[in-house]
């Protein structure tokens, strides 16, 4: 017994398993286990903690070269799940699993290398990233979450705090609800937009591999200066949309072409199946991804991409539409504040040896 009259805390154990080993999969059982979508690929590195031979949490660890803004190795912490009760908590008979692992990932990846360890992050900023910090921005009702949308217990931010991380990037998502509130610029937009001969159709589902190519290849550019960005190849790109393809609505994806037929922007909308519906439909739409071109940015196809999608939910009869996940310098999210109002907010987290 302690001196208090305790038991002795039982120690948390750590194992390092490959993602595809059978051994993995056994020992993450119920809330631990990853999901056809969470999965991490074959050859990444899971770590598991463990107290009494039950595993109490979990994460992928990843060292990655030159990020933007970032240069020299960084480890990345992912797939970061822990049971309820463990994430923190009293630490008078020791941390908790959570805190534990996290503090563990950070000297394990500081010891290959990594001059810096950032999470969550699934492996890039391609995939699913970044932590809810606020649930309910300025205290109001909180909205329920929307598709694809990190989502994450209250204690998550401390967890990774605890372990000796700070925030560095902090991102927002807001909401349109009023549909009718069209953004001040878009006429002079959709003048100058139409004399430099620019068009906006709907994806051609026809075609939607040679259209999703090229977004691709304008959003390997597009989004080559923002933060922490490393480049991804065609194949995942294509894998990663062909996953919600049977869920657009095709006229709530744009192609901005020039004369010539060149992509010169585009937006990604789809409807939110996660959340409220109204005479069984989705009645929030989520404005994804929209980006342009460098040589057309300035010429207002930015205002019209991002103001498109609330004339659009307005006409197919949505009630809100999400501007998701936008970081809080980019462009993107200064437009939407214009017509919307922040009510979710998240952060990347930093640990540096």
């Amino acid at each position: 017994m302690s001196p208090q009259g305790r038991s002795a805390p039982v120690e948390i154990n750590f194992e390092a398993l490959d993602a595809s080993d059978p051994e993995l999969e056994e020992s993450l059982e119920g809330p631990l286990a990853f999901g056809e979508r969470t999965s991490p690929p074959p050859g990444t590195e899971v770590l598991v903690a463990y107290r009494g031979g039950r595993a109490l949490a979990r994460a992928s660890l990843d060292l990655v070269e030159g990020l933007r803004g970032a240069p020299g190795r960084s480890g990345l912490i992912g797939h970061f799940q822990v049971i309820e009760g463990e994430v923190v908590g009293d630490e008078t008979e020791g941390p908790p699993a959570g805190v534990a692992l996290l503090a563990r990932a950070c000297r394990h990846l500081a010891g290959a290398g990594a001059q810096r360890v950032l999470g969550p992050m699934n492996g890039s900023t391609w995939a699913s990233y970044r932590v809810v910090t606020e649930r309910a921005v300025g205290g109001g009702p909180e909205e329920p979450p929307f598709f694809m949308e990190p989502w994450n217990p209250p204690s998550y931010p401390e967890a990774f705090r605890r372990a000796g991380f700070a925030v560095r990037s902090e991102y927002v998502s807001a909401a349109v609800k009023d549909l009718t509130r069209v953004h001040p610029g878009r006429s002079r937009a959709l003048v100058a937009v139409t004399q430099l001969g620019i068009r906006i159709r709907p994806i051609e589902m026809d075609r939607f591999e040679e259209e999703l190519a090229d977004i691709h290849r304008l959003s390997v550019k597009a989004f080559s200066a923002n933060p922490l960005y490393s480049p991804l190849a065609w194949e995942p790109f294509r894998d990663m949309y062909a996953r919600v393809r049977p869920l657009l609505d095709p006229g709530l994806v744009r192609m901005a072409r020039d004369e010539a037929g060149r992509l010169a922007g585009f937006f990604f909308a789809l409807p939110d199946p996660a959340g409220p519906k109204v005479d069984d439909r989705p009645s929030r739409l989520i404005l994804k991804t929209a980006a342009v071109v460098d040589d057309v940015r300035g010429s207002g196809l930015g205002t019209l991409l991002i103001d498109e999608p609330r004339r659009l939910a307005l006409e197919k009869g949505y009630r809100v539409l999400i501007h998701a996940l936008m970081h809080v310098d980019n462009p993107s999210a200064r437009i939407s504040r214009h017509s919307g109002d922040v009510f979710r907010r998240y952060a990347l987290f930093e640990w540096v040896p």
